[in-house]
């Protein structure tokens, strides 16, 4: 009988684990198959996806062909192969323009950067050791406050310890009451002063804050001397309105554009060749530069407390000369109605920190 009854709970035991593998199965099935179903719908959004991008790269590649198409029409004609010669000129200065800000602005972030994270270090520090100070204090104190704690009850004892004799007993006796008082406090005391040192060397153990990025006045500061420099490039390609003319050639077709005869962009080619070789080997405008961005930093003007770019009215007139700077060269002195922000000369916008 016994026999009988252990066989059957084998089989019982042997039923129940086979009835939880087919569930663990079923459920592994199920979870498999969820996967699958997530799985299989993010490639189909990925296809879908690249397919997108597909036919925007077709549709630009088709306006490649069509715009290559009209150059060769453009350039099969003498006359108008001059024009296209110097609104090709034209476009190209505006990017090395472009670049050169861009590379300012490199330059002067790292640069307001590092002045910002020294500075902040050093107001760390300052605080650090201020805290440190008090601290140290604050030890000095409960370490006098302890010595005398443990002179008092030196004293005490040996007045205890001169109470000879069973007279003396209930003497004694009280006079322990008042040493282990002051024992207790004793500990409170060393309990506070453990506090303190603990205190102290978590402070000397502070890591330096997260840098938290260029703050309102950095960007303020960075943005005024990138309008400067834009400023700058404008009066250095201001002869024949080459800079107009490159910002024009930015914005429009080259079948929209005309520059005159062919003798007249032959002269417009020499002329650009020659302001691009001077701006690129100019390497003495850091004077002149400062003294731009000192008068900008007077005239700029932020619509709020956020703003990081002045308000455009702010600038609105571009003075060629600056007050008490002697460019070394022949300028006007009449300020011109160009504004490099609204106008957005050499693509300023793209530098320019929000």
């Amino acid at each position: 009988m016994g026999v009988s009854q252990t066989m059957s709970g084998l089989n019982a035991t042997e039923e129940t684990t086979g009835a939880t593998s087919e569930e663990d199965r079923l459920l592994n099935l199920f979870w498999n198959r969820a996967e699958l179903k997530k799985e299989f719908s993010n490639l189909r959004h990925d296809r879908d996806h690249l397919l997108e991008r597909l036919r925007d790269q077709e549709k630009k590649t088709e306006k490649v062909r069509k715009d290559f198409r009209r150059l060769e029409t453009l350039l099969a004609d003498p006359e108008a192969g001059y024009k296209a010669i110097v609104f090709f000129q034209l476009r190209s200065l505006w990017s090395k323009c472009h670049r050169q800000l861009e590379k300012f602005s490199g330059q002067l972030k790292k640069q307001q950067q590092d002045r910002e994270r020294k500075r902040q270090i050093m107001v760390f520090n300052q605080e650090r050791q201020k805290r440190l100070h008090e601290v140290s204090g604050r030890i000095v104190s409960v370490k006098a406050e302890t010595d005398d704690m443990k002179n008092a009850i030196a004293g005490l004892e040996r007045q205890r310890d001169s109470l000879r004799g069973f007279w003396n007993y209930f003497k004694r006796r009280e006079m322990q009451v008042t040493v282990d008082e002051h024992k207790t406090k004793l500990a409170a005391i060393r309990a506070r002063l453990e506090e303190l040192f603990d205190r102290r060397i978590k402070v000397e153990s502070e890591p330096w804050p997260e840098y938290p990025g260029l703050g309102i006045s950095g960007k303020r500061a960075i943005n005024v001397a990138m309008i400067a420099l834009s400023q700058h490039l404008y009066v250095q390609l201001s002869d024949g309105s080459v800079a107009s003319l490159a910002r024009t050639a930015k914005h429009k077709k080259v079948e929209d554009v005309s520059y005159g005869s062919s003798s007249d962009c032959e002269y417009m080619m020499k002329k650009i060749e020659h302001l691009a070789l001077a701006l690129m080997s100019d390497r003495n405008y850091a004077d002149e530069l400062r003294a731009r961005t000192d008068m900008l930093s007077k005239q700029a003007e932020y619509n709020s407390d956020t703003d990081t770019i002045p308000a455009a009215p702010t600038l609105s007139k571009l003075s060629p000369t600056l007050p008490g700077f002697d460019p070394g060269r022949t300028v006007s002195s009449t300020p011109v109605e160009v504004n490099v922000l609204t106008e957005d000369y050499w693509e300023i916008q793209k530098v320019l920190m929000k």
